[in-house]
């Protein structure tokens, strides 16, 4: 029995997404990215024309730039400097596999299938366990092992919440698998809702209208500008909700917590450190508030990875999701790349309010980032080289 070597690293990633979802242990997750980094390592040049690609350029400069920034970080330590070497080389070695797989199709049909499941079977779990053993302190929905903190489970459920509209939105589905399809989405609703948070509230309804607007409006520059304009009024809605005081409370009722203060003095650090090449990814980016508060990190990707990378890693960050989307925007009628656009929305948004590190073991930004940018490399690295050239690796 000869073994397909993009076969199996599909299920290589499909069993690494899945697993999030059902072990605690964030190490445990991680064994099967080990795996496929063997695979992919194993058979280099087989996908190595992944580097004809710009945005495969542009994520290997910032993979290795932010694990550069190890270097000089401070305290430095080796152990940490090659633990998040490995974290980096996982990190690109994933995407690769997940663009080379993408190539078939194999991970649009396979994942959204196998996540809507196994995350909404979760989320049905985690709602059930909310009513029965109510949090003692704080009325928000945790999830199960990796997802016991109520922000991080939300925006975790949200991308299944995408998956899931994926399945329901298909046409090849029975009418049985479309009905299961919908309940999910409604208990994924109400897992999402009982979290209480606004960052994945307001992520959700984001990714869920740009993947529709995708579905529904076959011209891409109709597209464009009805989201455009969808933004625009979102905000406009928003600062008006935010500027009068009755409605800003039932919007905002736990204020800014303390986001603007904790950007505040991050900026302030970098600023007064190193803002071009940043503090590095492994020096510790704990902030205390005046209240003698500590926050474990600034509570945003953009302010995280500007204080990790600085400018310099800013811009390849800004450069890579720029690069991914206008040549994605070039396939606009392919079904993956509506379902990354909904994705990466979801990503995009909620980084704004959450997210710390982008290497990082698998977990949260590997949805919320890493698998849509691996969707999207695939969909160019697929309309880049012919049908004939694929298969003949």
């Amino acid at each position: 029995m000869v073994i397909d070597r993009i076969q199996l690293s599909s299920f290589l990633i499909v069993l690494t997404f899945a697993s999030v979802f059902l072990l605690s242990s964030q190490s445990a997750s991680s064994y099967s990215t080990y795996l496929l980094a063997i695979v992919m390592l194993g058979f280099v040049s087989q996908w190595r024309d992944i580097f004809l690609l710009r945005g495969a350029m542009i994520l290997m400069v910032l993979v290795v730039y932010l694990v550069t920034s190890g270097l000089w970080s401070e305290p430095f330590d080796w152990s940490d400097f090659f633990s998040t070497l490995v974290r980096g080389l996982l990190v690109f070695l994933f995407v690769a596999a997940l663009a080379e797989s993408e190539q078939r199709g194999l991970v649009q049909r396979w994942l959204a299938s196998a996540l809507a499941l196994v995350g909404t079977i979760v989320a049905g779990a985690a709602l059930i366990d909310f009513f029965v053993n109510p949090p003692p302190v704080v009325n928000r929905l945790n999830g199960f092992g990796q997802l016991d903190n109520h922000n991080v489970a939300a925006l975790m459920f949200s991308v299944v919440f995408i998956m899931q509209l994926k399945v329901l939105t298909s046409k090849n589905v029975g009418v049985v698998i479309r009905l299961f399809s919908l309940i999910g989405c409604g208990v994924l609703l109400a897992t999402i809702y009982f979290s209480d948070s606004r960052n994945a509230w307001g992520s959700v309804a984001l990714g869920s209208c740009v993947y529709l607007m995708a579905m529904f409006i076959r011209d891409k520059g109709r597209f464009l500008a009805t989201l455009a304009a969808g933004l625009v009024i979102s905000i406009a809605l928003i600062l008006v909700f935010i500027s009068n005081p009755n409605t800003r409370d039932n919007l905002i009722p736990r204020g800014d917590s303390y986001r603007i203060e904790i950007w505040e003095i991050s900026l302030q650090r970098l600023a007064e450190s190193n803002p071009v090449f940043g503090l590095g990814i492994n020096t510790p980016d704990d902030v205390q508030v005046k209240d003698t508060r500590i926050f474990n990190h600034p509570h945003s990707m953009y302010i995280s990875t500007l204080v990790q990378g600085g400018i310099i890693g800013f811009v390849l960050l800004l450069l890579l999701v720029a690069e991914v989307l206008s040549r994605a925007y070039l396939s606009y009628e392919d079904p993956s790349v509506k379902l990354a656009f909904g994705l990466i929305a979801v990503g995009l948004g909620s980084f704004l309010f959450d997210g710390h590190e982008l290497v990082d073991k698998v977990g949260e930004s590997w949805f919320l980032f890493w698998l849509p940018v691996g969707l999207l490399l695939g969909v160019e690295w697929r309309r880049t080289y012919s049908s004939e050239d694929l298969y003949a690796s």
